[in-house]
């Protein structure tokens, strides 16, 4: 993606090309070069988001509701340009807007996108002229163009299993196209949980509510083959502490907060305000809070800043099980 859109592209238009020194210094890193064009994976518009919420709270109330202004400014803009009707002078303001686009290494990263003159939001655009896409009968996402690799170098096995035998390749996420051909993705076809009711649950979609709640680093939903469905939550513990400071809770360190009796029914009240936006079969039933932040460097995160299921749900086996004791038995 970066190769793609911030350094062959860049070179071709004249970008000039800004990289942010890490993950935490995003905010500042935005402020001192000012760019023009922020591109990023999902999980950097979540933590700038959260992190905008989080100070939005901290100011007085007169401030909060300039916010809340200026977010009903940018949506109702946003919705007069999706269905491409003029925009009143008392609305042409400037304002922060987000598009989507979709793709992979492998479709050497664009597949679909959003642009200026023609999005939907929820979706992430309509195919680009260099490929075609198709929803496979299980609702996976197929693609087949000039941008799509023939191959993996010298692994014909692994080329084999990525492939239909058409031709299309299998991106192993799950979608559709909507009735104007704009794609929507709903999550990834290995991620699905099957509950031992049989019921096919999209644990993406109920992380991504969770994760508008700036409380939350990173939620991981449990429940493959299971009665019930459990999480493992990070906290954003800068966000933890002005939540207990505004509450009356006492504490020293943010990290105090893990141990202290008064903070746990707090984080209860925000994880069942998330159940009651979901279906019965889809609440979290129990979750445990871990101590210790995801990341790239300690395994659980990709590259992408995607968690890696397969690798928190062994690291953590013990936690989870006690989460299931009828199962033990």
């Amino acid at each position: 993606f970066e190769r793609i859109a911030g350094h062959f592209y860049g070179m071709k238009v004249g970008i000039t090309t800004h990289y942010a020194q890490s993950f935490d210094t995003i905010i500042d890193d935005i402020a001192a070069k000012r760019p023009t064009i922020v591109l990023a994976v999902p999980r950097v518009c979540e933590k700038i988001y959260a992190r905008i919420l989080a100070q939005v709270k901290e100011q007085p109330p007169w401030k909060q509701k300039v916010f809340q202004w200026a977010t009903r400014v940018g949506g109702s803009v946003s919705i007069l340009k999706e269905r491409d009707r003029p925009i009143p002078l008392a609305l042409d303001l400037q304002y922060l807007f987000v598009i989507e686009g979709y793709g992979m290494t492998e479709s050497t990263a664009p597949i679909s996108l959003n642009v200026i003159g023609s999005y939907r939001h929820g979706t992430t655009g309509r195919p680009l002229p260099c490929n075609q896409v198709k929803i496979a009968p299980d609702g996976e996402i197929l693609a087949k163009g000039g941008n799509i690799i023939r191959g993996y170098w010298r692994m014909p096995k692994q080329t084999k299993e990525a492939f239909t035998e058409d031709g299309w390749l299998m991106t192993g996420d799950i979608g559709r196209l909507d009735e104007d051909g704009f794609l929507v993705i709903t999550d990834r076809k290995k991620d699905l949980i099957i509950t031992a009711g049989g019921k096919n649950i999209a644990p993406q979609n109920i992380e991504g509510l969770f994760m508008k709640n700036p409380l939350f680093e990173h939620v991981v939903t449990i429940g493959d083959r299971r009665k019930y469905l459990t999480a493992l939550i990070t906290l954003n513990l800068a966000e933890a502490a002005r939540l207990a400071k505004e509450q009356g809770v006492a504490f020293k360190q943010p990290e105090d907060l893990y141990d202290n009796p008064e903070f746990g029914p707090l984080i209860d009240r925000h994880v069942q305000e998330v159940n009651k936006h979901l279906a019965r079969v889809e609440t979290i039933k129990y979750y445990r809070i871990l101590r210790t932040s995801f990341s790239e460097q300690t395994g659980e995160l990709t590259p992408s800043l995607k968690i890696k299921r397969k690798v928190i749900q062994e690291k953590y086996r013990d936690v989870i099980e006690a989460m299931y004791p009828a199962e033990a038995e």
